[in-house]
């Protein structure tokens, strides 16, 4: 479970006999705490909302809900602020976004889909504005990116090219995204 706090609400991965695992909130109270939405409707929902990241007044977290695989959300706490960012590798599979780190109001993440592999993503929190960074390796071959790490305005990352693990940095840009070693 992923327990993230902002304000005075908790965030949380929930499980109950109706809903199986989904997104929960809570004051504190018991009137206070509720289901933020049923992405799987279904009692067993078999993959939680998981990998949360707290995102300015607003949680970023993957899910994998209603014949779509494991993709980016984002939620204000309510049920209408709570919706995809974007279906990143069509058709039901699974994106898999693994969060990088948080340049001002931008979220840099990694995201697998079928034409390009695995490769750099960014978000403002909007579906219009989440969009691939870069390309590291062209074709589809998975760029593992790992061992991210903000430092400034830049995020220090282990990326896999055709000659290698090396280190990597983006400023959240295409122009700004370079191997800085080999």
């Amino acid at each position: 479970q992923r327990w993230l706090v902002t304000d005075d609400t908790l965030y949380f991965q929930g499980k109950d006999n109706t809903h199986g695992f989904e997104p929960w909130h809570s004051d504190g109270t018991p009137d206070g705490t509720e289901m933020i939405s049923d992405f799987n409707a279904a009692s067993n929902s078999a993959i939680p909302p998981a990998k949360a990241t707290l995102f300015g007044d607003k949680i970023f977290f993957t899910a994998q809900a209603n014949g779509l695989g494991q993709e980016p959300y984002i939620s204000d706490g309510t049920p209408e602020g709570t919706f995809l960012l974007s279906d990143i590798n069509p058709n039901g599979e699974s994106s898999y976004p693994s969060v990088m780190g948080i340049l001002g109001d931008t979220l840099i993440f990694s995201a697998y889909e079928p034409i390009g592999g695995r490769e750099l993503w960014r978000t403002d929190g909007t579906a219009e504005g989440t969009e691939q960074i870069a390309e590291l390796v062209p074709g589809n071959s998975n760029t593992w990116t790992s061992y991210a790490t903000p430092i400034g305005g830049v995020i220090y990352f282990a990326g896999e090219d055709d000659e290698g693990v090396h280190p990597w940095k983006t400023d959240g840009t295409l122009a700004g995204t370079e191997k800085i070693m080999t």
